[in-house]
């Protein structure tokens, strides 16, 4: 469990959540992990880390419990190491914003703010990588190694 902005204690979408709400989203064989996922053959941060070197912007919201904000933290960490070995950290970058699950035009905006960086070399805004909670351990324990990743 996790808490709003607001102290609310709320509870993360779970796969069989998922699977039982929104199967649609994925094939029929990922309801078979329902209350199994540590059997899962892979994880989020390594479909995250798949992206790479290619830029991957995240937008999170706050109060958006339901989709796990500190577990997707933790997820882009441990593909940021994938990001690192490969010399694009700088391509992955994530944003949270107050409110809850819904769209915002905040979120429009970064996303635009990200192409422009890319494609027309503008700064970005200091709004990328302030994090809304007190940073947890980390949950995994590998990272790049170091003799790659000193470039």
């Amino acid at each position: 469990k996790a808490f709003t902005e607001g102290g609310e204690e709320l509870r993360s979408e779970t796969l069989d959540d998922l699977v039982s709400n929104f199967g649609f989203w994925m094939g029929p064989e990922l309801k078979e992990y329902a209350g199994r996922e540590a059997e899962l053959p892979f994880d989020e941060h390594e479909l995250k880390a798949l992206v790479a070197p290619r830029v991957l912007f995240l937008s999170e919201a706050a109060s958006d419990i339901w989709s796990n904000p500190v577990g997707n933290w933790q997820t882009t960490l441990a593909a940021r190491e994938v990001y690192k070995f490969l010399g694009a950290e700088d391509k992955l970058l994530w944003y949270f914003r107050s409110g809850t699950h819904h769209h915002k035009i905040e979120d429009v905006e970064m996303l635009v703010c990200v192409i422009k960086h890319f494609k027309h070399g503008e700064p970005l805004n200091d709004q990328f990588f302030k994090l809304p909670f007190t940073p947890t351990e980390r949950i995994f324990d590998w990272k790049c190694p170091d003799n790659t990743c000193d470039k």
